[in-house]
C-alpha cells in the first residue's frame, strides 16, 4: 500500500514486491499468475507442431516468465502479511517450479494431481495465516 493512502494500481498489486495483500487481491493476482501459465503451455504445444511449429512459440518463456514474477510477488507480499518472512516464499516458489517439472514428466500417468497440487500450494500460501495463529476459543470467553 502506498504511504499516501491511495490505492495501488493493479499492475502495482500484481508486479510490485512491497506491500501486503488482501486474501482478494492474492487470489486475483494468483488467477492472473495462472492465465499466464495457461498461455504459455499453449505456446509451447505449438512446438510440437508436426508441420514446423508457429512462429510465436518464443512467447512461452517470457509468459512462463511472467507466471513465476506474478506468483513471486503475491506470495511474497501474502507471506508478509501473515508474519513470515519474504524469504519463505522462494521455498514455495521452488515447491511449486518443481511440482510444475514432476507433473510435465509424469502427465501421462498422472495428470490430475498436477492442478490439484498447484492449487493445494497456492491455497497453503493464501491460508497460512489461519494455519499458523492458533484461533481464539470463542466459548471460552
Amino acid at each position: 500500500m502506498s504511504d499516501t493512502g491511495t490505492k495501488p494500481s493493479f499492475l502495482s498489486v500484481l508486479l510490485d514486491f512491497k506491500g501486503r495483500l488482501t486474501p482478494g487481491q492474492y487470489w486475483a493476482s494468483i488467477g492472473v499468475g495462472l492465465a499466464f501459465v495457461v498461455i504459455a503451455m499453449m505456446f509451447a504445444a505449438m512446438a510440437m507442431d508436426p508441420t514446423g511449429g508457429n512462429p510465436l512459440v518464443f512467447l512461452a518463456v517470457p509468459l512462463f516468465g511472467m507466471f513465476v514474477w506474478v506468483l513471486a510477488a503475491a506470495m511474497t507480499k501474502r507471506l508478509r502479511d501473515a508474519g513470515q518472512p519474504p524469504w519463505t516464499a522462494l521455498v514455495f516458489m521452488i515447491s511449486l517450479i518443481g511440482w510444475i517439472g514432476l507433473g510435465i514428466e509424469l502427465i501421462e500417468v498422472a495428470w490430475p494431481l498436477l492442478p490439484a497440487g498447484i492449487v493445494a500450494l497456492v491455497a497453503l500460501v493464501g491460508h497460512i495465516d489461519s494455519l499458523i495463529r492458533p484461533r481464539r476459543n470463542v466459548d471460552a470467553a
